[in-house]
């Protein structure tokens, strides 16, 4: 896996038959997220547990997931690494912080991309 700066996939942007809404950020700035379950599963161990019973409520046989401690930006783009493999700010006006996708990589069980965000921003420092 590399950390890459390139255009999205596509399966983030198609999101047909969704089976999960994922609430982020603080109330007045918050986002809802769409998703499908067994992509978030599969790719990120957080997930098999976030959107158990336990710990997820339903709506209208759609799971809802509220994490209100991740800013919409950064877990944009953490949703686009865990559906296309590739951290991606190309296309965004914004980039998130480093230093809270690293805490919100931590949090969300995604070691190997943060290990990768280290090491790109490392070497993008080195060739300054």
């Amino acid at each position: 896996m590399r950390v890459q700066f390139s255009t999205r996939d596509v399966l983030i942007r198609n999101v047909g038959d969704y089976d999960v809404k994922i609430i982020v950020g603080e109330e007045g700035s918050s986002k809802e997220f769409l998703g499908h379950t067994v992509i978030l599963r599969t790719r990120c161990e957080y997930f098999k547990i976030a959107l158990s019973s336990t710990w997820a409520t339903s709506e209208d046989g759609v799971k809802v997931f509220v994490k209100p401690n991740i800013h919409p930006l950064v877990f944009e783009a953490i949703l686009g690494y865990i559906y296309s493999g590739e951290l991606d700010f190309t296309e965004q006006d914004c980039v998130p912080d480093i230093y809270d996708l690293l805490i919100a990589c931590d949090e969300l069980m995604l070691h190997e991309l943060a290990d990768n965000i280290q090491g790109s921003f490392f070497q993008f420092i080195i060739r300054f």
